[in-house]
Order: C-alpha cells, then sequence, then structure tokens
C-alpha cells in the first residue's frame, strides 16, 4: 500500500528534523574544578590529577573519570577541564612525559598528541551546548621555562579573534617548508608551514618539528601552536626562545568570541 503524498512528506521532513537535532552538541554541566588528594609538588599537579585520579577512576569503572572527562588507555591520553576560561580544556598523556625536552618524545616514530587533541575538541562544543567554527580553535604547547606544570599538556581552546582574521589572510603564504611569519605574533618571531590532516595523525606534530625545524638538543624552549584552517589543513607554528609561550600569543580562554555568538 502506498502512502498518501502528505503523509510521505510528514515523515521525511520529521526524519530531518531529528537528524539535525542529533547533529547538534547537547550541552553538559561544567565539570568541577580539580582538587589534589595529597601534598603535590606545584610543577607536579597535572600529572598526579592523571596518574593518581584520572587513570585509576577510570580503571574502577567510574565514568566520567574525574577529574578527567576521558580517558583512552589504549591511544594513552586524558582529556581534562582547566580551570581557566570557560571552555579551555587539555590533551595529556597517561605517561609520565614532562614537555618537548623530554627524550621519549625523540625515541617515538610518531607524535600523535595534537592529532589526538584536535579529534576531542568536541568536548568544548558539549559545555557550550553549539557547534563551534573550525576557525575558532587553537592548540597550543609551551616550552620549558613559557610552562607552570612538568607534565606535557597540549591548551584546547579559542584563538584570538583578531589573529583569527590575520592567520587566513596569511595562509596561502605558507607551503610544506618552514617559512617566517610576517611581522612575527604578539612581538615574537614565528616560523610556520602547512600540513595535513593524514600528516598530523601519521607523523605528528612534535616528530615534525623535532625532524625538519629544531636542534633536538634545543626542543625544550620552543613552543607550538596548531591552527586549523579546514578539517583536514592545518597551519602549524613554532617559536624558539626564554619563555616561548603559544598558548599567551595564540588562545583566547574567555573565548568571547565564541560566546558571543553562541548567544544570538
Amino acid at each position: 500500500m502506498r502512502m498518501p503524498k502528505q503523509a510521505c512528506q510528514q515523515l521525511i521532513y520529521g526524519i530531518v528534523l531529528a537528524t539535525l537535532a542529533a547533529c547538534q552538541p547537547t550541552q553538559v554541566p561544567a565539570p568541577k574544578p580539580a582538587v589534589p588528594t595529597k601534598p603535590v609538588a606545584k610543577g607536579d599537579v597535572l600529572w598526579h590529577f592523571v596518574a593518581d585520579q584520572c587513570v585509576p577512576h577510570f580503571k574502577s569503572g567510574q565514568q566520567p573519570p574525574t577529574p578527567c572527562i576521558k580517558v583512552d588507555l589504549q591511544q594513552g591520553y586524558v582529556i581534562f577541564k582547566d580551570r581557566n576560561g570557560p571552555l579551555q580544556y587539555l590533551h595529556m598523556p597517561t605517561e609520565k612525559i614532562t614537555g618537548l625536552e623530554d627524550p621519549k618524545l625523540l625515541s617515538m616514530k610518531r607524535t600523535p598528541f595534537f592529532a589526538q587533541a584536535w579529534r576531542e575538541r568536541r568536548y568544548m562544543d558539549r559545555l557550550l551546548g553549539a557547534s563551534i567554527p573550525t576557525s575558532e580553535y587553537a592548540f597550543t604547547l609551551n616550552s620549558r621555562s613559557g610552562r607552570t606544570q612538568n607534565q606535557l599538556h597540549i591548551h584546547i581552546s579559542c584563538i584570538k579573534p583578531d589573529l583569527r582574521d590575520r592567520l587566513h589572510r596569511l595562509a596561502s603564504r605558507f607551503g610544506a617548508e618552514w617559512q617566517a611569519v610576517p611581522g612575527g605574533i604578539n612581538g615574537r618571531s614565528y616560523q610556520a608551514r602547512s600540513l595535513t590532516l593524514r600528516q598530523l595523525e601519521q607523523i605528528g606534530a612534535i616528530r615534525m618539528v623535532a625532524d625538519t625545524l629544531a636542534n633536538q638538543a634545543d626542543l625544550a624552549d620552543y613552543s607550538l601552536a596548531l591552527y586549523p584552517l579546514s578539517d583536514s589543513q592545518f597551519l602549524l607554528f613554532a617559536t624558539h626562545g626564554m619563555f616561548a609561550s603559544s598558548e599567551g600569543d595564540f588562545q583566547d580562554h574567555r573565548c568571547q568570541s565564541v560566546l558571543k555568538n553562541a548567544s544570538h
């Protein structure tokens, strides 16, 4: 028996609405701020959260494995809500890796950390309750002297709006070779190059910097930033020097532009 045309149209309309609703991120409550459960050195607080709280809670079946929102032991990382900013998260390995200077990184054929952080940006969307445009994200990793914690952590957060617009104007300048960023960024000299999602996943941003730009003995003083031009094309930035912080140069943890657009 054939369905009446009007009923068929209503059914199709209902399916479309249901599909659109399913694609919209569901807002979730902001996680409670993490609190150390034992005395730890100031620089080891993040590692304490990973090793003494998130991973044991995950192994015991707790979901979410607080204070993390996700633990992936197979891929070796956690996602943790940073206390700074309404939407900022951190990606951290479950293995003890201090930072770019850690010899363990140089023994890895691929360093998937930035690719993992990129895939987990969805937690910002869920916290906001709306899809964040690709152009609004930035991912950063600070140098040894530019960080406060001795556990490698990538900041998943919002890009500064004025820098976002500038990078899109400059994007066509950069290719597969490192080039100086005209005028630098936030008063600091930067090198930049393009890379694909496949390169990000199969080689990794850290491995790429170590192999093609940095003196491996000098990695401690590098700071990195990843900016997505699209879902499959990125710009990778690197700066070198004491107290280098791409986090401070690239990111707006207040996410004012994103919050403003989401409220409209």
